[in-house]
């Protein structure tokens, strides 16, 4: 997924990226780049998650795509933490209240751990609404999974 945009008109939420194999993790980013980006659909709500924290053992997913062998060698050894992550969007821009394009949470209880404009990322699209990335503490994701 490259980005998610609200249509005009009908409220939908149309997600934008590519298909097929160029969206697949380990498809060499030569074969990917290849494959112009495009609409993907429309739907009323939009759910996005990690496919790689289902896997039994590491999947270069979990360090990036394009990852080094060296690099890719000393993760695979680290144990995995899980966190969440949402992607959300505002109708009118934030940066008028939010002067900046990231935050870092370090307050002690808080299960927000960081925050980012997606659009302030080099490359992205200008999109119809501002969206803001937000990912909780690894604290607070174990806590959540560990509720009943």
């Amino acid at each position: 997924v490259d980005y998610v945009a609200k249509r005009l008109g009908d409220e939908k939420l149309e997600i934008f990226g590519v298909a097929g194999n160029a969206a697949f993790h380990d498809t060499s980013e030569a074969d990917a780049s290849k494959v112009a980006s495009g609409l993907l659909g429309a739907f009323d709500g939009v759910l996005l998650t990690d496919a790689s924290s289902s896997f039994s053992g590491w999947h270069r997913a979990s360090a990036g795509a394009g990852v080094p062998y060296a690099v890719a060698a000393r993760v695979r050894k680290r144990v995995r933490v899980p966190l969440f992550s949402a992607m959300v969007a505002f109708d009118a821009p934030l940066r008028d209240a939010i002067p900046f394009a990231a935050l870092t949470v370090k307050t002690k209880d808080s299960p927000l751990w960081f925050a980012s404009r997606s659009q302030s990322k080099p490359g992205m699209p200008a999109a119809a609404a501002e969206c803001w990335v937000l990912v909780s503490t690894p604290k607070w994701a174990v806590e959540e999974i560990g509720r009943e």
